[in-house]
């Protein structure tokens, strides 16, 4: 499954170069470890603009961290 990752006004896009998906909070240190540089944390995309975006970088994705 392929997922978007856009601002909250959803323009504009920028297609990252790497994905990394953390679901539990102890794996983030070992993704961050082992990322590709420069790394950028994407939640929930509620930004405006482009600040959540990271093209050509990685992508840290943390909304699997939702929960207590």
């Amino acid at each position: 499954m392929s997922r978007r990752y856009e601002s909250w006004g959803r323009t504009p896009t920028a297609p990252p170069a790497h994905v990394v998906r953390v679901g539990w909070r102890h794996e983030a240190p070992g993704a961050l470890a082992t990322a590709e540089r420069p790394v950028l944390a994407y939640g929930r995309g509620r930004s405006y603009g482009d600040v959540c975006l990271n093209e050509g970088g990685t992508i840290l994705d943390t909304r699997g961290l939702a929960r207590i």
